[in-house]
């Protein structure tokens, strides 16, 4: 009979037959979307990484900025040095870092700019400035598209690393106590929390509507053997409509599968059975038996991208903009922070400080509007 585990009780009583299955003990675990907005991605449109091919795009920015600050700070400072007049040389290296950043987010210079040098860098900045933008909006249309997976569980370490996911066994297996037991310290952990919160249950509840529900929610996982969970769920995943279930790639422990004879078993006999054995695992009958009865987890979303279907066009919704409302919220909290941090620096009235502030606002915004009205 079989297929049972060669436990130590049972071999004191039976005759094993040769291995004809490696069974393995894995995580099920689910997801009710494949893929989720990105707040940030918006930001990364340019990638940092080296394989990206606008991986250099922020950097070279960020060391144009410098430069082309250093330099006007280096032409200001000449020419208050001509006219004899003192200027702080930090003081203007901050003044022109702040003019090219403003200009950067498409804001007019405050001041006209003096001399042809200073007018030839701010002509190549904002040319640089504007070819930038496009490329950047382009990007930024593009990532509304583009939406980045929902990570999976993919071990026993990712497992441990979601406190929110619960793990759950089947209660009187001997898998239980081999997880507890292991020598791997995450299997301890997760062998800890299922004795701490009792979650060892019967198979009834173990593949039961409700705790498959709460696997697609990505609130529990299913630690069993491979079959198992492959049968149970390939028959009852049709029942999920959107949710996503697969296996964990890493396994937690393996074990051989094999028949079971009475000790007085004739010997010829089960020397023949062992024969009929080899030649149907060497033939590879046993596998295409076991996958047939195991059942197809592909409609689950735990199978292969070519089981799939081809991907359904759907509507946009505020989650896939959801990024650009975070990203203008952090700026506004941003701004709020330095106004802030402006108005309540020690020394002086605050009043007076916010009075100056504003004040400096209105002159800044006033030149702007009167140098537009001159170009025009």
């Amino acid at each position: 009979m079989g297929p049972f585990f060669p436990a130590s009780e049972r071999l004191e009583i039976a005759k094993p037959s040769t291995v004809f299955y490696m069974e393995e003990l894995r995580i099920l675990a689910g997801r009710e979307s494949s893929q989720q907005s990105s707040v940030f991605g918006y930001i990364m449109a340019f990638d940092w990484m080296a394989s990206n091919t606008y991986s250099v795009v922020w950097m070279f920015l960020s060391v144009a900025l410098i430069i082309v600050s250093v330099v006007t700070a280096l032409l200001n400072h000449v020419q208050a040095y001509k006219s004899q007049k003192r200027m702080s040389f930090i003081r203007s290296i901050t003044d022109a870092t702040w003019m090219y950043v403003e200009n950067l987010f498409l804001e007019a210079t405050a001041e006209p700019v003096r001399g042809g040098a200073q007018r030839l860098l701010s002509a190549v900045w904002w040319l640089a400035t504007l070819v930038l933008m496009n490329a950047f909006c382009g990007h930024m249309r593009a990532c509304l598209m583009i939406k980045s997976e929902v990570r999976k569980i993919e071990s026993a370490e990712d497992l441990v690393d979601r406190p929110q996911t619960v793990p759950y066994m089947w209660l009187g297996t001997s898998y239980v106590a081999t997880v507890a037991n292991s020598t791997n310290p995450d299997q301890r952990r997760i062998g800890r929390t299922i004795r701490e919160r009792g979650t060892a249950v019967p198979v009834q509840e173990l593949y039961g509507r409700a705790l498959l529900e709460k696997v697609a929610q990505g609130r529990a996982a299913i630690i069993s053997d491979a079959t198992s969970l492959a049968f149970q769920v390939s028959s009852k995943c049709q029942d999920f409509v959107g949710a996503e279930y697969y296996m964990a790639r890493e396994g937690l422990v393996s074990h051989p599968l094999n028949s079971f004879a009475r000790k007085d078993i004739d010997p010829e006999l089960f020397k023949n059975i062992n024969k009929i054995i080899r030649r149907l695992l060497e033939a590879g009958l046993v596998n295409y038996w076991w996958g047939i009865a195991m059942g197809d987890m592909g409609p689950c979303g735990g199978g292969s991208s070519a089981s799939s279907g081809p991907e359904e066009a759907s509507t946009l919704t505020f989650d896939d903009v959801l990024g650009v409302f975070v990203l203008w919220l952090a700026c506004v909290a941003a701004s709020c922070v330095a106004l802030l941090a402006e108005t309540s620096m020690p020394g002086g009235n605050r009043k007076e400080k916010l009075n100056f502030i504003v004040a400096r606002w209105r002159e800044r915004r006033f030149r702007r509007l009167r140098q537009s009205r001159v170009v025009v």
